[in-house]
């Protein structure tokens, strides 16, 4: 997995690439979301429009993410789940829980007020 991240406006966007499994690659999310939470950001969204696949592991990375954004006082949203990732993301309950939009514009405008979460993708 590949992350890269980029600024819009005030938000902070990872963008995801390849699949969310164990190992070490996943982990450098959290790592990553921690140093952006330490240098005061408070928005983030998370681009999963390229991520192929996803296991038990790599959903637990997304909602440990997802709570220490929320923890810390910021918000995290996510975009471009894919349909096959969504399905494991459904499976364990995830949907219902986090901000999920089916785009980037979506997600950030929810962060201006514009855009509610859809629960799907």
């Amino acid at each position: 997995m590949e992350i890269s991240i980029r600024r819009v406006n005030n938000i902070t966007v990872f963008d995801l690439t390849g699949d969310l499994i164990m190992g070490k690659p996943i982990e450098v999310l959290g790592v990553r979301i921690r140093e952006e939470l330490e240098s005061g950001t408070r928005q983030f969204a998370v681009n999963m429009v390229r991520v192929k696949y996803i296991d038990s592991y790599g959903a637990g990375v997304i909602l440990a993410a997802h709570n220490a954004a929320t923890k810390a006082g910021a918000r995290c949203n996510f975009f471009g789940v894919p349909p096959r990732v969504l399905t494991i993301l459904t499976v364990v309950h995830l949907d219902r829980v986090r901000n999920l939009f089916p785009d980037e514009a979506s997600a950030v405008s929810n962060f201006l007020g514009k855009e509610h979460p859809t629960g799907a993708a």
